[in-house]
């Protein structure tokens, strides 16, 4: 994590590809059953889902439109301050997601890392500042997708990934948390 301070900086869409949306993927039948996520199906305390809701496809919440793969990150857009992030759990292919995530799918940043650096202070601190709404704050996919950060060579990334697999979540997201904003203070360079 030390070399994160030295590493450039990128956008976190960068990192990412995306979900597609049902109605762009063809593979879905009005009569499909699917399993529902939305922002209440997530523990924010233990960040975990927690479970599915099950819909025929035409019956299901209008906001449930992205079709999620196992370990997507997912991060709600609404409340920012309540960090309601998860990790798809889920391999099945009828696993559906609310447009009230930030569905974020890594690519050249591995899940560990991407995690550790969206459940930190920092980042949590950042959304709060650039959401907006008094009664419902929210941030969009395009606020989180914009967010800068230095990368670090993806050995480092492993070794952390490494860690947050053998560690216990809470113990280990409080030490990244630290370390990163130490890290992150720390200009950019270009």
């Amino acid at each position: 994590v030390k070399e994160i301070a030295h590493a450039a900086g990128v956008r976190l869409i960068d990192g990412l590809t995306f979900a597609k949306m049902i109605v762009d993927t063809g593979v879905k039948s009005i009569n499909d059953v699917i399993e529902y996520l939305d922002i209440s199906s997530i523990d924010n305390a233990s960040k975990t889902v927690m479970g599915t809701t099950r819909y025929i496809l035409t019956d299901a919440p209008s906001r449930a439109q992205y079709v999620l793969q196992k370990d997507d990150i997912l991060y709600s857009t609404v409340r920012p301050n309540l960090q309601n992030i998860a990790i798809n759990p889920y391999c099945d292919d009828n696993i559906v997601g609310s447009t009230g995530f930030c569905v974020l799918r890594c690519k050249g940043v591995t899940t560990g890392f991407m995690w550790g650096l969206i459940t930190s202070d920092l980042f949590t601190e950042k959304m709060v500042s650039l959401a907006s709404g008094a009664n419902y704050p929210a941030v969009t996919d395009k606020i989180v997708q914009a967010y800068e950060f230095p990368m670090p060579p993806i050995t480092e990334q492993k070794r952390f990934e490494s860690i947050v697999q053998q560690s216990d979540k809470s113990k280990l997201t409080s030490k990244f948390n630290q370390e990163v904003c130490i890290c992150l203070q720390k200009p950019i360079l270009k």
